[in-house]
This record gives C-alpha cells, sequence and structure tokens, in this order.
C-alpha cells in the first residue's frame, strides 16, 4: 500500500521523501570512542556477566536486595559488596558502579588513576551529559546503548561503572 501511494507522487516528492527517510533507516552511531564490550570488564566482570559469574568472582554479597518497578513493569535485585554495586533487571545487568580501591578494567586502570591516565588508555572520550554534576568521560559500547564511565574528583578517577540506558 505505502509503495503505491509513494509510486503515485511526483518524482520530486518521492526524491524529498527518500532524502528524507532513507538517513534514518539506515541509522549511523555518531557517538565517539566507542569500545567493544566483549573486550571490556571492571573486575573481570563484563556486561554481559551473569549473577551467578559475578557470585563466582566476587563471592556472597554483603546484601541483596530485591524491588520490583511499577513504571518499568521489570523486577530488580541489587547485589552489594564493599564498594560495589551491580543491579539487575529481569536477570540482565542494568548497572555496575565500582568505588572500591580495588576496582580496575582490563585495561589496568583503576580507582585514583588520573583523568590523563584514562585518556591515555580508553581515548578523549565523550564529556558528561549536560546537566551532569559530576566531572565524567563516558565510552560507549559497541552495539548497545551502554557506556563505561569514569567518575572524578580532582581530577582522579573515583568511580568506574557500567550504565545501560533502558528506558
Amino acid at each position: 500500500m505505502i509503495r503505491n501511494i509513494a509510486n503515485s507522487l511526483p518524482t520530486y516528492l518521492r526524491f524529498v521523501l527518500i532524502v528524507i527517510f532513507l538517513p534514518a533507516a539506515h541509522a549511523e552511531d555518531t557517538r565517539k570512542y566507542i569500545i567493544d564490550p566483549s573486550k571490556t570488564s571492571i573486575l573481570g566482570i563484563s556486561v554481559s556477566s551473569k549473577e551467578s559469574e559475578i557470585v563466582s568472582l566476587l563471592g556472597k554479597p554483603k546484601l541483596i536486595n530485591e524491588r520490583y518497578s511499577d513504571a518499568l513493569d521489570t523486577n530488580f535485585r541489587g547485589l552489594h559488596y564493599d564498594g560495589i554495586e551491580i543491579s539487575f533487571g529481569d536477570g540482565e545487568m542494568w548497572g555496575l558502579s565500582c568505588k572500591a580501591k580495588k576496582c580496575k578494567t582490563n585495561l589496568g586502570l583503576k580507582i585514583g588513576d588520573s583523568k590523563a591516565v584514562v585518556v591515555e588508555k580508553y581515548g578523549k572520550g565523550n564529556p558528561p551529559y549536560e546537566g551532569a554534576t559530576r566531572d565524567s568521560l563516558r565510552y560507549p559500547f559497541e552495539g548497545c546503548d551502554c557506556y563505561l564511565f569514569f567518575y572524578f574528583e580532582k581530577n582522579r578517577v573515583v568511580e568506574i561503572s557500567y550504565f545501560f540506558d533502558y528506558t
């Protein structure tokens, strides 16, 4: 039906439709400093790690909390360790926040390292989101709306995290 309507339009209108809609059909990821999620980890935890794998790596959590979100129609489960919080929604990782001294990435970047070391190992990164209240650099993962974040205080890493934009 849409094809019949398009074919009945004058040539110039068909051209306008192609120019307007073709880029949307072949959207290109314009984020900068994209990294491969399969080669990235924090304490050996990748964005695709399952809860059982994390418990094998880190041991039994100090606290596990569970809640249901009406807004997202999802069950959430949080694993809490000293300086480490990992959240899951319906069995999939939704976030990881690592503030403990032992937190480090697969490239050896750790809590306390300078912003210059982050840039040296990961590139310039994307600046904080507009309106952000903390100094940070973010590195998008290829293939998902997920990010590796580094948060800074006085140009030193104070938190390394994964952020998943499932909204």
